[in-house]
Parts: structure tokens; C-alpha cells; sequence
């Protein structure tokens, strides 16, 4: 970049949605597009339907919502390499929260999009499934750069790296 440019994230996510469709059609044509978020995703498993139920949660100074999950989860670059996978046949535990007040979150956006449900209530979440992912449900999802890592570079995701990511959920609660 010269002096006088700026990195603008909406060109790059213009940018990137003939590159990530190309990759769709090739390589995951049965992808569904979510028009909101510009995610293709697909639900492989539905797991176990009512097994788990977000809620927003309101504290003195912030709403929050968190899930303790377990997962399994691979990530592919858009050439296919494999950059990252849970370390462990048994799954990963970790926190898949936000922060409503703040924007403050334990997750990149993409995964926030993938677990959480469409609507909680009053709040619009833009969550890709109407009740959010459950246990036992595994999901498919490639995501423009804008909702993974953005224009830094990130362990061996490069900046500006739109990401295919397989999430399978062991187990979810509060």
C-alpha cells in the first residue's frame, strides 16, 4: 500500500466474494449463502434437536451470551491446504461468547454466526440456524476474511484469507 491508502474492509469483502464463490462451486457446490453475512455454510449433522438453548444473559452492566463448548473442528485455506485442527479426537474445550454491550468476543465472528441462533428474543443475532448449533451437530462453513482474522495475519492464516471451516459439536452448556 502507498502513504495515502487505507485498507477498506467492505472493497475486500467485495473482493473476496467471487473468489470464495469460484471455491464454493468447486469444492462444496451443496453450500447454502446467507445473504447477511456472505458465509456459504452447510449443516452436515443436526444433532440433537432442543439439547441446548441460548439465552441472553443480563448482568449489571453488560448482556452476554456463552456457551461452554467441546469441539472438533478442521480449517482449510481457499487453495485447500489444512492450516489448523482441534488438537484431539476428544475435541477442544473452549467459551464461544459475546458481549452485546461491548462487541467484546471469546470467537471470530464466523463462529459466532455458525453457533448462535438467527434470533434470541429482541436481540438479531444473524446466527446462519434458528435455534443455533446443537450437540452432536456439525456444520460446513466458508467465510469471507471480514468475519475471520481480517486484513492481520494470524498464526499461518494470512491476512485477508477467506477460511473453510468443518465444526463438529461434542458438547455444548451454560
Amino acid at each position: 500500500m502507498d502513504d495515502g491508502d487505507f485498507f477498506d474492509p467492505k472493497k475486500r469483502f467485495e473482493e473476496e466474494k467471487p473468489i470464495i464463490k469460484a471455491y464454493v462451486t468447486e469444492k462444496f457446490p451443496e453450500a447454502v449463502y446467507d445473504s447477511v453475512t456472505g458465509i456459504w455454510y452447510k449443516v452436515l449433522e443436526s444433532g440433537t434437536a432442543g439439547s441446548y438453548t441460548y439465552k441472553v444473559k443480563d448482568t449489571a452492566n453488560s448482556k452476554l451470551i456463552q456457551a461452554n463448548v467441546n469441539v472438533k473442528y478442521s480449517v482449510r485455506l481457499t487453495n485447500g491446504v489444512e492450516i489448523d485442527k482441534s488438537p484431539a479426537d476428544t475435541g477442544m474445550n473452549m467459551l464461544v461468547g459475546a458481549n452485546l454491550n461491548t462487541g467484546a468476543k471469546s470467537v471470530i465472528n464466523a463462529w459466532l454466526y455458525a453457533f448462535f441462533p438467527k434470533k434470541i428474543g429482541e436481540y438479531n443475532l444473524n446466527g446462519l440456524t434458528v435455534n443455533g448449533l446443537q450437540k452432536g451437530a456439525k456444520i460446513r462453513l466458508v467465510t469471507p476474511s471480514l468475519w475471520a482474522y481480517g486484513h492481520q495475519s494470524v498464526g499461518k492464516v494470512p491476512e485477508d484469507a477467506p477460511l473453510d471451516f468443518t465444526i463438529e459439536v461434542l458438547d455444548i452448556k451454560d
